[in-house]
């Protein structure tokens, strides 16, 4: 899933009654097409700001032009940003003409009243962009009689010259997902003009107007089965909300019976097959093939009544037409947008309803904004899910880390590490952080999180692409402390897939190593046993600089990364179990144990890893559990030495902690290596391992970090230690922590005291110059912070 950003406006709805003043409006006569036409100029030429005429892109069976009246400050105009369209359309059998006037109508008191400074019509027509359709068929029009007041043939007008009923002529349900060349394909030319009009603007809401009753109609009209009774949208409810407004609000439709002979809608509304069916209509198609809610008006018993009913039937409309208009503003709206902030066309929102909640708020006020909601997921108001719809194969994690560091190139940038792997893939590191292309801050420490080192285990995988996205969202919308802090203060590399290969090769489905295609590389060596070891307590090759030699290339890129970086702390992301490991993975001393049975093997360190792969299991939401999650295993807590469960020779969690500065965990993620199907399986595990994932990036943090500086004892000066080598030394502990080229240090230490020092042995004397010990107290806060610092002093003569 893209990873998307969504701003919404909500609004309140719906609006109460408000006086409007009345116009003299002239309704004295029905327009033919000609005065009609040249009511629009006039319109336009009288209000030039206010009002745009323009035609549909074809023409009516007979020639004439479909004309539409876009009114608005911005009619003509780029439509601003947001700002809903709604469309009313008139007319569409031509011997039903109510509907016809009352737009006319419509236009001309819309635009005096703005004129004339109304509030309530210039919030409308500022915050709406509307267009008006006042005849659908003038052709039919053209055809129809005066005091006809029924009528059904062709001669009546109700068609089009083809003698084609256009509300008849629209595709419907059997059409749905087709492309458009078939549901345009034999449609009447005021069809296809409708329907691309439709298509091509994103209409929200729109009424049709007829005339043979006096009700108001809402969706479906069809019906699967083809039987009279409701046939409803799964919007029913809205549906019915906007035909309540339309109906309560006209001067007597909300009676619902005695208007119309033996007619009887109780308030005024009915569902459209619920009344009868009618196929191919406009209304159906709105909600099937585009996003436009549509109901159905009907206005008047009598399909063509004279002159004299006009003013009548504007008096009874009037406020039902603004009311309607109004509920262009009722639920939310908002932009989707891209990681850049671009529009992103085509995506899709989805809706899920509580009935716990209101649905509609009764105020007696006109709509305002009422707050902006910035969603990275969902509409919950929480951090939700990312979307995980499948595996990314090679092709498509590298575009997607592509766009990461091309979407915030100051908080992520891609580099690829020394070597390719044997197919020749990159191994491309996506490295994040404030300011990520600047050199590193001074004391900023650096985190590293691996995956996919055997290419059969592809949670991890996922998981570091998916929280990636989540941390550069969450920190562009401002409103998250706890990322903001990470990306500050922490500067992290994540290798979402160590063996890119192995992966290619690997099948969707497999949970153990009864297959284990895909695991090892293109040369099928375990890249999880091919590290240097020790042997004997001893470093396995001597000199160590031949430590490279007769290693895969994945090996040896990922051992120069480590080399040649200060990494502080290190996930490495497996599937097949879930547990939190921690080293040593292997026995130093084989002497002291022959048989390599299982058992605790123990770094000078033993306290601390511990307590980081409690501070993983602990905020997971299973992992702490530690039995009944995979199999017959059980790990208390949720952790595990490595050694004391299996031992690994030639690991890559060893390699960190024997090699470098770094403290690295191996995390046991699922115990299907390969689950399916990815969707589901993926947004658990997230839902599982966020807060696990969160909090490691924090650890970094627990400890100590500082500065060595030399001070010239002759000279009295004082200088950052730079290209020389020092250690940081933790009484009573052996793991000994090298000082950067830059003169820094960072140790990660478990609550508590310590005393600690810095020492350097002279190259040129041989001798060793130390500080004073210095002691300390470490709290793991809940809430994190950046290490505390001390800086050392390492008197020297020159």
């Amino acid at each position: 899933m893209v990873s998307l950003r969504v701003k919404i406006l909500t609004l309140l709805g719906f609006i109460g009654y408000c006086s409007i003043r009345v116009n003299a409006l002239e309704l004295s006569n029905f327009h033919d097409h000609e005065s009609l036409s040249n009511k629009l100029q006039e319109l336009h030429s009288q209000h030039p700001n206010l009002v745009n005429i323009y035609s549909l892109e074809e023409k009516t069976v007979s020639g004439r032009y479909l004309q539409v009246i876009q009114l608005g400050p911005h009619a003509g105009k780029s439509r601003p940003l947001l700002t809903p369209m709604v469309k009313y359309v008139a007319n569409m059998h031509g011997n039903e003409v109510i509907g016809r006037e009352m737009l006319l109508a419509l236009a001309e008191y819309l635009v005096s009243e703005y004129s004339q400074g109304n509030p309530r019509i210039t919030h409308l027509l500022d915050t709406i962009d509307l267009h008006l359709l006042p005849t659908a068929n003038p052709d039919g029009f053209a055809r129809s009689v005066k005091g006809v007041c029924r009528g059904y043939s062709h001669d009546s007008g109700r068609t089009n010259d083809n003698g084609v009923d256009l509300n008849r002529n629209f595709p419907d349900w059997d059409l749905v997902g087709a492309p458009e060349e078939v549901i345009f394909d034999g449609r009447e030319p005021e069809t296809r003009a409708i329907m691309r009009w439709i298509l091509d603007n994103p209409f929200v809401l729109s009424i049709n107007f007829h005339d043979g009753a006096v009700v108001a109609n809402y969706p479906y009209d069809d019906s699967r089965s083809q039987s009279n009774g409701p046939s409803l949208t799964p919007d029913n409810e809205f549906f019915k909300h906007l035909a309540l407004v339309y109906a309560r609000n006209h001067g007597f439709m909300y009676k619902g019976s005695g208007l119309c002979e033996s007619d009887s809608f109780p308030n005024g509304i009915t569902n459209g097959a619920d009344w009868y069916i009618v196929k191919g209509g406009l209304q159906d198609f709105n909600y099937l093939f585009s996003n436009c809610f549509e109901i159905t008006l009907e206005l008047s018993c009598c399909k063509y009544p004279h002159e004299e009913n006009l003013a009548r039937e504007w008096s009874a409309n009037r406020e039902s037409l603004l009311a309607y208009l109004e509920q262009a503003h009722s639920g939310i709206k908002g932009v989707i947008l891209d990681k850049e902030e671009n529009p992103v066309s085509g995506a899709k929102v989805h809706v899920k309803v509580s009935r716990a909640a209101p649905a509609m708020i009764d105020i007696k006020s006109y709509l305002v904004p009422a707050l902006v909601i910035n969603l990275l997921f969902s509409i919950n108001g929480g951090e939700c899910s990312p979307w995980f719809g499948h595996y990314h194969g090679f092709e498509g994690l590298y575009n997607q880390m592509v766009r990461l560091s091309q979407n915030f190139p100051d908080l992520a940038e891609l580099y690829e590490l020394s070597e390719r792997t044997v197919e020749g893939r990159p191994l491309m590191v996506l490295h994040m952080g404030q300011n990520v292309k600047s050199q590193r801050p001074i004391l900023r420490p650096m985190v590293k999180f691996v995956a996919n080192i055997h290419g059969n285990e592809v949670v991890g995988r996922e998981l570091l692409l998916a929280l990636a996205q989540y941390l550069l969202n969450e920190y562009s919308l401002g409103q998250n402390d706890r990322i903001r802090f990470i990306l500050d203060q922490t500067d992290m590399h994540f290798l979402i897939s160590a063996n890119p290969d192995g992966f290619e090769q690997a099948v969707p489905g497999t949970c153990s190593d009864t297959i284990n295609k895909g695991r090892n590389n293109a040369n099928d060596q375990d890249l999880n046993r091919d590290f240097p070891q020790v042997q004997n307590g001893q470093f396995e090759v001597n000199p160590k600089e031949r430590i490279f030699d007769n290693r895969q290339p994945e090996t040896r890129a990922i051992m120069e990364w480590i080399l040649t970086n200060p990494f502080v702390f290190s996930l490495s992301f497996h599937d097949g179990a879930v547990v939190a490991n921690y080293p040593f993975d292997m026995h130093l001393d084989a002497k002291s144990n022959p048989s390599r049975e299982n058992r605790i093997s123990k770094t000078p360190d033993h306290e601390l890893f511990q307590k980081l792969a409690l501070r993983y299991s602990k905020n997971h939401q299973t992992m702490h559990q530690g039995t009944g999650l995979c199999r017959n295993d059980t790990f208390p807590n949720g952790i595990t030495n490595g050694a004391d469960w299996y031992e690994v020779r030639g690991g890559m969690q060893d390699f960190n902690y024997l090699f470098s500065n770094c403290l690295e965990l191996t995390i046991e993620l699922s115990c299907c290596k390969y689950p399916m199907p990815a969707q589901s399986e993926l947004t658990q595990e997230w839902n599982r391992n966020i807060n696990s994932l969160l909090s490691s990036l924090e650890a970094v943090h627990l400890g100590v970090k500082g500065r060595v500086f030399c001070r010239n004892i002759q000279y009295g000066t004082v200088t950052p230690l730079v290209n020389a080598l020092a250690w940081i030394q933790v009484f009573q502990n052996d793991k000994l922590v090298s000082v950067t080229t830059r003169g820094e240090y960072w140790r990660l230490l478990p609550p508590g005291f310590h005393w600690i020092r810095a020492f350097q042995q002279r190259a040129d004397s041989f001798q060793i110059v130390t500080s004073p010990w210095i002691m300390i107290k470490i709290d793991w806060n809940e809430t994190p912070k950046p290490s505390q610092i001390v800086n050392f002093i390492l008197e020297v003569y020159p």
